[in-house]
């Protein structure tokens, strides 16, 4: 029986304290009493043994062994007696120390660190849980309970009270760089909430309705208590009823006083729905990451997120958006996020988890622009062989060929003439332009309009650059007159079908991209016979980040949508105010809210090509303003878009027809690009 040898085992101990076995015997004990689930008695001769034994291995296991017996222990506090829980908690603290002293390396450090801390949070000793919190984030910034640990530093100033404290120790978090930017935002904004409640206990004057601000009085007089609490939600409710935007200050501060309060999750999620129906994205996006991170398993927790992470992904937040795709488990927008950052070493990565064409091709693509190209090379031909099938997957395998052929082209460009070796030089640089056409045809075959046009452009510059390789050639020594008339004849006439070769290709590349409708900057190299040179990565742009701030106009539109929140001209407006101050992701986000209002508005869809055209995504804008022209065949803002894009891209015929429709239909809708401004 388990229990009757503890009680023997210490007996034992308690007749024969220096007994030559009493070391078996207290780690007969220790062992015992943990089977026993006698947590802190085990925790303490588990101690007690590592001050006994020398070996470094057996000290270290037995103070493992220890620090888990403490964990258990403090895992049902509730079960522990006053004094075995003072004794736990100190046990973990003291055996923690000797792990961090003289254990550095040991991968429990980050975990015993911050336990340490909660220790003293849980003892209500908050200057030290304090310090221990803010050792963990010096020391670990990338643990797994960093954001625990802030928010426990917070809480141990808001439970006392201490707005100046939870103020100041806030200012230094949110300037911490080695925090995540998601940290830090969250942590500006709990700032902001404490700054205003100082202001709030202060002056007293929070808003103009007697009854918002008796309770918002009543909060504050019973801070702390159920009462507190529930007049705060009383004042959430009353605002958000009257569809006042102000409803967010009272649900940010039951949020950070009361997190555990059973108003908590609904108050979240009203205020994650409030910020989407006005069109007010990254708040949403912030309050569905807080309903998550707080409520995982309810039902609507990872739809929630979802919608946060696409939030982020749109406005160009690429590591928030990583961080949210990483909670959720979706591999596949976290690589997606990392390639849209232009985050290569993370991608590289982010990607070996993604199957198929996309993951092929991201793994490449990552290699391939750190400069592990020799790497990048079996991926990306992956890439371009494993059977695409969507859009995306189609252009990602063409850029793939395009990408191996390109290094065919480098190599190409990188033959010149040797003295004494001319006839070499010519020799092997034409078999490499026989090579490198068939790769390029191989991309031109795959059918995807922007790197057909790319492959066309390049075919163009190098038989272009062959043709003037031949005719620099350098006279063979000792020739002259008539017999030198003769090579040069020779050399001019061969080399006159390389450029003849090029001028086709590039003809070529303008019929091609005109029917088609490619508007890719290859076109415009091709427009120049190839003396505008175009690289490839300026095809694979980053969406633009956008912007933390709001437009002076943006609150007011939103307290109107609050009312009408399914308005498409109030969403429109909005979306003008944010394309004024060039944040055009947002625009976009807004624009995209207004298509769920009014599918059918051709309105909507032509202003989402405007903002994506002052974007530099082309290809998008192109597909909004035609789908825009299927709607409403008069659509202003969208014949403009066209006509500039047909002008651009010297689509003459196309631009001449549609230009006289544009100016039929009147003038655009939103800012004018400078496009769309050289022809109106």
């Amino acid at each position: 029986d388990a229990k009757l040898a503890a009680i023997a085992y210490k007996n034992y101990l308690w007749a024969f304290p220096k007994s030559r076995y009493r070391g078996i015997m207290r780690l007969n004990l220790a062992e015992t009493q943990f089977k026993l689930k006698h947590w802190v008695e085990a925790g303490k001769n588990y101690e007690e043994l590592g001050g006994i034994f020398r070996s470094p291995k057996k000290k270290k296991s037995f103070y493992d062994s220890s620090l888990q017996a403490y964990s258990e222990a403090l895992k049902t506090p509730k079960d522990l007696s006053r004094l075995e829980l003072v004794e736990a908690r100190n046990g973990i603290r003291s055996i923690g120390r000797v792990f961090i002293k003289y254990y550095k390396k040991d991968k429990a450090i980050p975990s015993i660190r911050f336990v340490i801390g909660r220790t003293y949070y849980d003892e209500r000793d908050f200057p030290r849980a304090v310090k221990s919190f803010e050792d963990y984030l010096k020391f670990h910034p990338n643990g797994a309970d960093v954001q625990l640990a802030v928010d426990l530093i917070l809480d141990s100033f808001n439970q006392r009270e201490d707005y100046d404290g939870l103020i100041s120790i806030g200012q230094r978090l949110s300037k911490n760089t080695r925090l995540s930017k998601g940290i830090r935002d969250n942590v500006s904004e709990i700032v902001k909430q404490a700054q205003f409640k100082k202001i709030q206990a202060e002056s007293g004057d929070y808003s103009s309705p007697s009854y918002t601000k008796n309770l918002l009085k009543f909060a504050a007089k019973y801070k702390g208590s159920d009462l507190g609490d529930q007049a705060l939600y009383e004042a959430f409710t009353q605002l958000k009823s009257k569809k006042d935007p102000r409803a967010y200050v009272p649900g940010e501060q039951l949020l950070l006083k009361y997190g555990s309060s059973k108003y908590a999750k609904e108050v979240v999620n009203q205020m994650g729905q409030m910020a989407l129906v006005t069109a007010d994205f990254r708040r949403a996006a912030k309050y569905f990451e807080a309903f998550f991170q707080r409520y995982p398993n309810e039902a609507q927790a990872k739809d929630l997120m979802q919608q946060a992470a696409m939030f982020r992904e749109y406005m160009g937040d690429f590591k928030d958006s990583a961080d949210d795709y990483s909670r959720l488990g979706n591999a596949e927008g976290v690589a997606r996020s990392h390639f849209l950052g232009a985050n290569w070493r993370d991608l590289v990565v982010s990607s070996s988890r993604v199957g198929g064409v996309m993951g092929a091709y991201w793994s490449g693509l990552s290699r391939y622009r750190i400069g592990n190209v020799n790497d990048a090379i079996p991926y990306l031909q992956r890439a371009a062989t494993s059977g695409a099938g969507t859009f995306e997957e189609k252009s990602a395998a063409a850029h793939s060929l395009f990408l191996i052929a390109t290094q065919a082209t480098n190599a190409y460009k990188a033959v010149q003439i040797k003295a004494g070796q001319e006839a070499q030089a010519v020799q092997q640089k034409a078999q490499m332009l026989k090579n490198l056409e068939g790769q390029m045809n191989k991309v031109i075959q795959f059918g995807n309009g922007r790197w057909t046009i790319a492959a066309l452009y390049t075919m163009g510059v190098v038989n272009d650059e062959f043709g003037r390789f031949i005719l620099n050639s350098p006279n063979p020594p000792g020739i002259s007159g008539a017999t030198l008339k003769q090579f040069r004849a020779a050399l001019s006439a061969e080399a006159k079908k390389y450029q003849t070769n090029a001028s086709n290709y590039f003809k070529q590349c303008l019929s091609t991209g005109e029917k088609f409708e490619v508007f890719t900057q290859f076109m415009k190299g091709c427009l120049s016979s190839g003396k505008v040179a175009i690289d490839e990565t300026q095809e694979t742009r980053v969406r633009l980040r956008a912007s933390e701030s709001t437009p002076p106009q943006a609150d007011a539109i939103r307290s109107k949508l609050y009312d009408d929140t399914r308005n498409t001209d109030l969403l429109i407006k909005l979306s003008e105010s944010y394309t004024q101050v060039s944040d055009y992701s947002m625009a976009v986000l807004v624009l995209q809210r207004a298509s769920e209002v009014a599918k059918r508005d051709s309105r909507v869809i032509a202003l989402k090509g405007l903002n994506y055209l002052f974007m530099n995504e082309l290809e998008k804008a192109k597909q909004e303003y035609t789908e825009a022209l299927k709607v409403n065949g008069n659509d202003p803002t969208a014949l403009w878009g066209m006509s500039a894009l047909y002008k651009e891209f010297g689509f003459k015929s196309k631009y001449s027809s549609t230009v006289s429709r544009a100016k039929r239909a009147g003038r655009p809708l939103g800012r004018i690009h400078p496009f769309i401004q050289a022809i109106l």
